[in-house]
């Protein structure tokens, strides 16, 4: 591909994903990881943005199987189920960098790029233990991925 800066004919490196979003939505004892996620290929030379892909990617977590779930008591655990159900949990998605790998494009061969973001999630809700409330939090890291053929990325300039 030649670059409008340079006016050569140059190689694309992949810079680090860009998270536009990141979010996640209770579904009874699911919580729905969703992020919308932009990846750009540049100029290996003088770093222009050659190329861009928009990605929207989702993960499901299964809070039941966490390990954070299974350190809570079991009334802890009802009413975290509780929580998520009637919409009362606080569910925090953030976001924790990303990467990119190539691999293939030889002889025959689509040339794949997996982008890979990386999360930390928080669900925090209400808990009566022994007739106080209590605030209990639980965490999981975790990540979303996306497989794309360089041929899918739009050219920017």
């Amino acid at each position: 591909m030649r670059c409008p800066d340079c006016s050569k004919f140059v190689s694309m490196e992949n810079a680090d994903p860009e998270v536009n979003d990141i979010e996640g939505q209770a579904d009874i004892a699911n919580v729905i990881i969703t992020a919308s996620v932009r990846g750009v290929r540049n100029c290996a030379e003088c770093g222009t943005e050659l190329k861009d892909c928009d990605m929207d990617m989702e993960d499901t977590v299964d809070v039941e199987q966490l390990d954070g779930f299974k350190k809570l008591t079991e009334v802890q655990q009802a009413g975290l189920l509780a929580a998520l159900e009637a919409g009362e949990a606080e569910i925090e998605v953030e976001d924790n960098g990303g990467e990119v790998d190539e691999a293939g494009g030889g002889r025959y061969a689509k040339n794949m790029l997996t982008t890979r973001i990386l999360y930390k999630l928080t669900i925090t809700f209400k808990a009566v233990e022994s007739g106080n409330e209590v605030t209990v939090s639980i965490e999981h890291e975790g990540d979303l991925e996306s497989k794309n053929a360089a041929s899918e990325f739009n050219e920017c300039c």
